[in-house]
């Protein structure tokens, strides 16, 4: 299976869409500012946004957005994209509490939460 190379296929994208990929990962980055959470999963969360992959999917929706409004309309887009990339980490992360797996991808993970505490997490996540 091929594995994309991020900065291949940011090369590739318009200008605009670049840009507006990094104001996603800004407003990522800083999402959980002031929020409580525990300290093992809010660095847990820190992690998976900070060691982001190829953000495939916050790309397919500023490119959806760039596309339908003839390269306009990015800044409406980025809460959206944003969101979507948010959700694919509480999944990652939910996975990760519940199979108790300490290596995704070949990498080691910080440790979560043990089993008990799953169900306190999962209406934060």
């Amino acid at each position: 299976m091929a594995v994309l190379n991020p900065s291949k296929y940011m090369e590739l994208l318009p200008a605009e869409v670049r840009s507006a990929i990094n104001k996603v990962i800004q407003v990522l980055e800083e999402s959980f500012t002031g929020l409580w959470m525990p300290n093992n999963l809010l660095n847990a969360t820190y992690h998976y946004i900070r060691n982001r992959g190829k953000l495939i999917r916050p790309t397919l929706v500023l490119l959806m957005a760039y596309a339908l409004g003839n390269g306009s309309g990015l800044e409406k887009a980025i809460l959206p994209a944003a969101s979507v990339e948010l959700i694919h980490t509480a999944s990652l992360l939910q996975d990760d509490i519940m199979d108790q797996q300490r290596i995704r991808r070949g990498v080691w993970k910080p440790r979560i939460v043990s089993m008990v505490r799953t169900l306190r997490c999962s209406p934060v996540i």
